[in-house]
């Protein structure tokens, strides 16, 4: 074999391997539980930079209208992960507000935030539209009756909102839509989770392993959501998503 071939070959081995290794790593290493810890807790429970983001936010809700029902923790619902939700409820519109923080706690760092804020929209007939400037990409293999639309790491409050009422318009169709009682608030969260978890499983993407209560992925679901990361599909999908959704803002 000549030195270019070699190097070739190297070369190609390095590029492929990890399509290869990594879902094999994260197909043995991740689990979601299914029945983490829900906790509401005050104000004065939240860690201070955690505060500082969901302050920054409230703000820009309260003028829309909103108002803050609920502030809960999910520590254990994967490794190292450690969640803060702030729930609000515009009751006019029967719209809800989520802020989420997201720690992914890794040692020997600070770890990594993942922040983003959701409009959300339950109608009676069971569809559910989301719009969020998450700019993590929805990995398949969840349900089909939940429209999650992308505005990645958009600030815009208010505009945000009016293409959410806008997209509410279209989808519903008309259908009605519902608030959870504000004692309800936990139940729904739950109820969304698990419905996720359960979508993914039908899709193949996941299973129950009933020894430990916890979700684990399958192999297909192992690199199907690997791949959806890794350069350059992820990168492709990103700049498609946000592509997409400068087009969507432009129309609110």
């Amino acid at each position: 074999m000549s030195y270019w071939n070699i190097i070739f070959l190297i070369t190609g081995i390095v590029i492929v391997l990890p399509y290869l290794a990594v879902p094999l790593v994260v197909r043995a290493k991740q689990v979601i539980n299914r029945s983490p810890d829900y906790i509401e807790i005050g104000q004065d429970g939240l860690p201070a930079d955690v505060l500082q983001f969901f302050n920054s936010v409230s703000g820009g809700l309260l003028s829309l209208g909103f108002a803050h029902k609920a502030t809960i923790n999910i520590r254990n619902f994967a490794p190292g992960q450690n969640t803060f939700f702030q729930v609000y409820y515009h009751q006019e519109d029967k719209n809800a507000a989520v802020i989420t923080n997201m720690l992914q706690e890794m040692p020997g760092t600070e770890g990594q935030h993942t922040r983003y804020i959701e409009f959300n929209t339950v109608f009676e007939n069971g569809l559910e539209l989301s719009v969020t400037n998450n700019k993590l990409i929805r990995p398949p293999g969840f349900c089909t009756d939940k429209i999650i639309i992308h505005i990645p790491d958009y600030s815009g409050m208010d505009r945000l909102y009016r293409l959410h009422k806008d997209l509410k318009l279209f989808y519903g169709k008309g259908s009605p839509c519902r608030l959870p009682d504000e004692g309800q608030i936990i139940s729904e969260i739950k109820r969304t989770l698990l419905k996720e978890l359960e979508c993914s499983v039908k899709s193949g993407f996941q299973y129950l392993d009933k020894s430990t209560n916890q979700y684990r992925p399958t192999l297909k679901g192992a690199y199907m959501t690997t791949w959806y990361q890794l350069w350059p599909v992820g990168s492709i999908k990103l700049a498609l998503l946000k592509r997409k959704a400068r087009k969507l803002i432009k129309l609110a």
